[in-house]
């Protein structure tokens, strides 16, 4: 974890586009450099490869430079996480991450994820009221199935995170199974298909058994 803003730092990427569920840790690495496309490289997170970490400071200005060029390429970063975490211990701040990664849904590790994150819509390009994903692109079928509106989920403000990448809050939905009708909680989020479109991904609550 980044303690000083004199410290170095490194970018640890967690890369989850093939986790199966929420709870599984995606690929850790630190990133080594990317260019002004995009085009990311990353690298293993041990010591012996400290000279082909990326390193920033928070004085210097680089992480601006390089959260731009980062999100050209990532048109979806739900997929992905950026953490920091301090160059010269880079092993044991990956081990402490992915403790913490396992355990994201617990407060104390929201916290200190939240700490070491890099947050993504701060870097996004942004004009006055415009939202990330262009709510023209959407197809409000999929909430009409699931029992909701876009008036509604605007009324409680959670259509504006959807739009930006971000997970809603927990809302009640309605499944239809058969002729039954099942009433549910679930957070929401937009996500790209490998085509570009727009669907919704559905993170229901779990009970604890």
């Amino acid at each position: 974890m980044v303690s000083n803003s004199n410290d170095n730092y490194v970018l640890v990427l967690e890369d989850r586009t093939e986790v199966k569920n929420e709870k599984e840790v995606g690929k850790l690495s630190v990133i080594s450099s990317v260019d002004d496309k995009g085009n990311l490289k990353s690298t293993e997170a041990i010591a012996a490869n400290q000279a082909a970490f990326l390193k920033f400071n928070n004085k210097d200005g680089l992480l601006k430079n390089f959260m731009t060029n980062f999100l050209k390429q990532f048109n979806n970063p739900t997929h992905f996480g950026l953490y920091k975490v301090l160059s010269n211990n880079v092993e044991q701040d990956v081990d402490n991450l992915r403790t913490m990664l396992q355990s994201r849904e617990k407060s104390e590790s929201k916290q200190q994820l939240a700490e070491m994150g890099v947050p993504f819509e701060d870097y996004l390009p942004r004009q006055k009221n415009a939202t990330a994903i262009d709510s023209e692109k959407v197809d409000w079928k999929m909430l009409d199935d699931l029992g909701l509106s876009r008036e509604r989920l605007e009324q409680s403000r959670e259509l504006e995170k959807m739009l930006n990448w971000q997970k809603s809050n927990l809302i009640t939905i309605t499944v239809p199974i058969g002729d039954t009708i099942i009433h549910t909680e679930a957070r929401l989020a937009f996500r790209t298909d490998d085509n570009g479109n727009i669907g919704l991904a559905i993170h229901p609550l779990r009970k604890e058994p």
